[in-house]
């Protein structure tokens, strides 16, 4: 083992004199250096996707479902894991404020709420993992709501369920794929069209098979 890690400083020494280098360079305080150097072997660590998939088959191997603070979900996709519930009035109050201030001249709004790759009952989170991405995303949602904010929630249309949340997702990170991109495309359309009904926004655009 100690070998290992030898041959491995070994191969990437490089990154130790590049990251001192720019330190120098810039007159980087201690703090500094330090954060240059972990960003330097982050960032260009030789064969680091390698030990990624190794550091990834050993978690999956000892049947770890939390690890490196991400979770494995109940149908093997995976999630940033500990979300926190969220005090979101701060960006409640600026969206209203934003808000108030397009409408005095007149200027429509629409504060669309992306979706969360979560079901809406937590089906897919494991026992003893907690996660609060919905409710802080709800506390948004009617907090601007309650204040008359024109608000459309792509939830119900992407991630309401396991089966949505599995054909509008990537499997391992938080982002919508093209299919969930394509469906909030549709349903801002739709909500656009109705504010603006003069405009032919429900065209071949909208529809899947054009």
């Amino acid at each position: 083992f100690s070998a290992f890690i030898l041959v491995n400083f070994a191969v990437n020494i490089s990154l130790l004199g590049n990251a001192l280098k720019t330190s120098m360079e810039q007159k980087a305080n201690f703090t500094q250096t330090v954060d240059a150097i972990q960003q330097e072997y982050i960032s260009n660590f030789k064969s680091k996707n390698f030990y990624i998939n190794l550091n990834g088959l050993f978690a999956r191997a000892t049947g770890k479902i939390v690890h490196n603070n991400t979770v494995r979900l109940n149908n093997g996709m995976l999630l940033d894991s500990k979300l926190a519930k969220k005090d979101v009035s701060l960006h409640v109050d600026s969206i209203v404020e934003f808000d108030n201030y397009l409408k005095q001249f007149d200027i429509p709004f629409i504060y669309v709420q992306a979706p969360y790759k979560m079901d809406y009952e937590k089906a897919l989170l494991p026992d003893g993992v907690e996660n609060y991405g919905n409710e802080s995303i709800d506390d948004m949602v009617s907090g601007l709501t309650s204040k008359g904010v024109n608000v459309l929630d792509l939830r119900p249309y992407t991630s309401n369920t396991i089966e949505m949340v599995e054909d509008n997702f990537y499997p391992t990170d938080h982002h919508w794929n093209v299919n969930g991109a394509f469906i909030g495309f549709q349903k801002i359309c739709e909500k656009l069209q109705g504010l603006f009904p003069n405009k032919n926004l429900m065209n071949e655009y909208v529809d899947k098979s054009s």
